[in-house]
C-alpha cells in the first residue's frame, strides 16, 4: 500500500496484492491485483498478469510487490522453469519487475527489460533449485522470495531468496542501486528460513532489519538481523 503524496490524485491509496492465480492461461500464474483508489467504499481492482515467459505449468506461489511513495512499483516472483510433480524438484528464475508510474498505464510493470532475452522482467538469478515437497520446520521449501524498496530512494532495492544449491537452505541477498537494472553479487547468509517468507525493513537511522525464522524445526523462533548498509 502507498498513498499518493502530490498531484491531481493526492491522497489516493494504491493497493497491490500478489497472487498466484490458477485461472491464468498457459501457466502464466504470477499476477498482481491492483487498485489505484483502494480507500473508496467499493474499490475497483484489475488483474495484471506479469509473467512474460513460458513456464513449467505455473509460477511459484510468492508474488511480492513493494511500492515507493514516488510511484515506483516493484515486484518479485519465481518463474518456474522445470517442475517434477512426483519428486517436487524443480528450477526457477528470480524475476524482478518495475513500473515507474504506479502501474497505471496500459502495460503495467513493464519498465524493466531483461538484457539477455529482451522480455519484461529482469532475471536477477537463474535456475535456482527448489523442492516443493521438501520440508524445513513445518513449511515447504518451494517458495521463498522477498523484495523491499528503500523508502528514501526508489533507485535502491533489495531482494532475498532461498534455494537448494549447496548443503544449507539459507537466505541469499542482492542489492540494486539503479532501479533494478543491475545487481550486486549474491551475498550468502548463514540464516536458515523454513519457507515462511522473510521481510526487510529500513529504519529511520538508515539501518536495515531482516526478519525471518532461523530454525530448522518449527516456526517458534523469530530472528531479527541488523545491517548498517
Amino acid at each position: 500500500v502507498a498513498t499518493v503524496a502530490s498531484g491531481p490524485h493526492k491522497g489516493r491509496d494504491r493497493l497491490y496484492v500478489g497472487n498466484n492465480d490458477f485461472d491464468a492461461e498457459d501457466g502464466a500464474t504470477a499476477t498482481i491485483d491492483q487498485s489505484l483508489n483502494a480507500a473508496t467504499v467499493t474499490p475497483k481492482f484489475r488483474k495484471i498478469r506479469v509473467e512474460s515467459r513460458d513456464t513449467s505449468e505455473q509460477d511459484g506461489p510468492p508474488v511480492r510487490p513493494s511500492i515507493h511513495p514516488d510511484g515506483t512499483a516493484y515486484a518479485i516472483y519465481q518463474s518456474w522453469r522445470t517442475n517434477d510433480d512426483d519428486s517436487g524438484e524443480g528450477t526457477a528464475d528470480i524475476v524482478v519487475l518495475r513500473d515507474d508510474n504506479w502501474g497505471s498505464g496500459s502495460k503495467p510493470f513493464s519498465d524493466l527489460i531483461d538484457p539477455i532475452d529482451g522480455k519484461v522482467g529482469v532475471r536477477v538469478v537463474q535456475s535456482t533449485k527448489f523442492n516443493f515437497n521438501g520440508v524445513l520446520g513445518l513449511q515447504r521449501t518451494g517458495g521463498d522470495v522477498a523484495l523491499v524498496v528503500d523508502p528514501t530512494d526508489s533507485d535502491v532495492v533489495y531482494i532475498a531468496y532461498n534455494d537448494d544449491h549447496g548443503d544449507d537452505y539459507v537466505l541469499h541477498l542482492l542489492r540494486s542501486k539503479d532501479r533494478g537494472e543491475t545487481w550486486s553479487e549474491v551475498t550468502d547468509t548463514t540464516q536458515p528460513n523454513p519457507g515462511s517468507g522473510a521481510e526487510v525493513i529500513r529504519l529511520e537511522n538508515g539501518h536495515w532489519l531482516l526478519i525471518g525464522n532461523d530454525t530448522e524445526r518449527g516456526r517458534n523462533s523469530l530472528v531479527i538481523a541488523i545491517s548498517a548498509d
